[in-house]
C-alpha cells in the first residue's frame, strides 16, 4: 500500500482491477483520500469500461478503476498488449481479485521502489 501511494505521489499511473464495482470504486477513492493533504491533479476515473483498455497507454498519469467478470479476466487483462506496454512505461496494477500488486517494469521506478526502507514488523 505504501509503495502504491508513493507511486501516486510521484505521479505514476495506477490501475485498480476487481470483480465488484463497489470495491473497485471504494479502493480507487481511498487512494485519493490517503494522499491527503496532497491532491491528485491528474486523470481520475473510478470506473472505466474494459473495452477502453487502450487508455492505459495515455501519456498522462491516471488513477483508474476497472471491473472484470472473473479472475481469469483479470489475468487476461494483465496480459493484454496495451497493459504490458503501459507497465513498461510506469503503470502499476492493483488487482483486488487476486490480492496482488504488479508494479511497473520501468527501470527508474523499480529502483525508486526498491530504495524504500523495509517496514519494521517487530518492536
Amino acid at each position: 500500500l505504501i509503495h502504491v501511494l508513493k507511486l501516486l505521489l510521484i505521479e505514476r499511473s495506477v490501475l485498480v482491477v476487481g470483480q465488484s464495482s463497489d470495491l473497485v470504486t471504494a479502493c480507487a477513492c481511498a487512494f485519493l483520500e490517503l494522499l491527503k493533504p496532497y491532491e491528485w491533479a491528474s486523470n481520475f476515473m473510478p470506473l472505466l469500461p474494459t473495452n477502453m483498455i487502450g487508455f492505459v497507454n495515455s501519456p498522462v498519469p491516471f488513477l483508474i478503476g476497472m471491473v472484470v467478470e472473473s479472475k481469469q479476466d483479470t489475468i487476461d487483462l494483465e496480459n493484454d498488449g496495451h497493459v504490458i506496454q503501459a507497465r513498461a512505461e510506469g503503470l502499476t496494477i492493483v488487482n483486488l481479485s487476486t490480492r496482488t500488486v504488479r508494479f511497473t517494469t520501468e527501470p527508474e521506478i523499480v529502483e525508486t521502489i526498491e530504495g524504500c526502507p523495509t517496514p519494521i514488523t517487530q518492536v
